[in-house]
């Protein structure tokens, strides 16, 4: 993909060096598993072309979201507040950990006032940083920080004011479509197909078989189901252990086995690139290899870094998280 948005689940961190600038806070795949489990295409892992982050005041208020995307050669942050949420302040800071450690830290204190994009004495619901990035990003990527106040106002007066952080999760768009086969009464052999369920985003009328598309956000199970079938002729279970994401095929039809699947795990944007009028499940970017009959399937797919990391691990007493960027 031609735009790469990560963040690390795990905490990870690294120290990021710029080969032609550095930012200041002063201003300014394959993977081949067993047969019995699957082997994947060659392709990259789709990463999403933007990151939609959930925009947390005190530490649990879900107030908005703080989008990060790619647009040239610049990175647009865009902090929108809803419920009634509105923006008093925002700061953003961009650069490496070492240069956020040594000109944004007091001690133990994180400064927000020394983030080098800040905007104060707003009253709306929306502010946007455009950031020029170098070309190539340095590896590993770079550290990103988004920071707000917001306040609620009840007839002219503030009656609730929060500082608030950018907290990034995992939530891919998950598709999956089966082929499986199953002998008759009447012993003739039947080749047929299943679809996750879910929400269905096509044209009524068109062409496109129903697809069911789910957003996976903590570990679910789906039905896998045929049309003619309301019950469904299987399950797909999908779970996390912060390094992989485990899809689970499992066909429940009985004499009924499964000799292939597709899988698609993106974002809208990767999925709206394999779409027509329908998705093109022939372009997804895993699949199980050739024909594996069996009544189950397995993938296990790599996490992007995506994840926000808690500025509890780094020597602060301010709550909040900071995510790794990568162009």
């Amino acid at each position: 993909m031609k735009t790469n948005l990560s963040f690390n689940k795990l905490g990870l961190v690294m120290v990021l060096f710029f080969s032609t600038f550095i930012f200041s806070c002063t201003k300014e795949m394959p993977v081949d598993g067993p047969e019995s489990d699957l082997t994947l295409k060659s392709v990259a892992i789709p990463q999403p072309d933007d990151m939609v982050c959930d925009l947390i005041a005190g530490q649990t208020i879900n107030v908005g979201q703080v989008v990060y995307s790619h647009v040239g050669t610049n990175l647009l942050v865009e902090y929108v507040t809803t419920g009634g949420w509105i923006l008093s302040e925002v700061h953003f800071y961009i650069g490496n950990m070492a240069n956020f450690m040594a000109t944004c830290m007091n001690k133990d204190a994180i400064q927000i006032g020394k983030f080098p994009y800040s905007a104060s004495n707003l009253n709306g619901t929306t502010h946007s940083f455009s950031v020029p990035l170098p070309i190539p990003a340095p590896d590993g990527g770079y550290m990103v920080v988004a920071h707000a106040v917001v306040k609620k106002v009840a007839d002219g007066l503030v009656v609730q004011k929060e500082t608030a952080f950018a907290k990034c999760t995992y939530k891919p768009i998950i598709l999956l479509k089966s082929e499986f086969e199953w002998t008759n009464n009447e012993g003739t052999l039947i080749k047929d197909f299943a679809f996750t369920d879910g929400d269905f985003n096509y044209p009524v009328g068109t062409a496109c078989v129903r697809f069911g598309i789910n957003y996976y956000v903590n570990p679910d199970e789906y039905m896998l189901q045929r049309l003619a079938w309301p019950d469904g002729v299987g399950k797909v279970n999908v779970s996390d252990d912060g390094e992989e994401l485990t899809v689970v095929v499992t066909l429940s039809k009985e004499g009924a086995v499964l000799t292939k699947s597709y899988l698609f795990v993106g974002s809208q944007k990767d999925l709206d690139k394999l779409t027509f009028t329908c998705p093109d499940y022939a372009r997804f970017p895993y699949l199980t290899p050739s024909i594996v009959t069996s009544t189950t399937h397995t993938f296990k797919i790599p996490i992007p870094m995506q994840n926000s990391i808690s500025f509890n691990t780094l020597p602060s007493n301010r709550w909040g998280w900071y995510s790794i960027f990568n162009l």
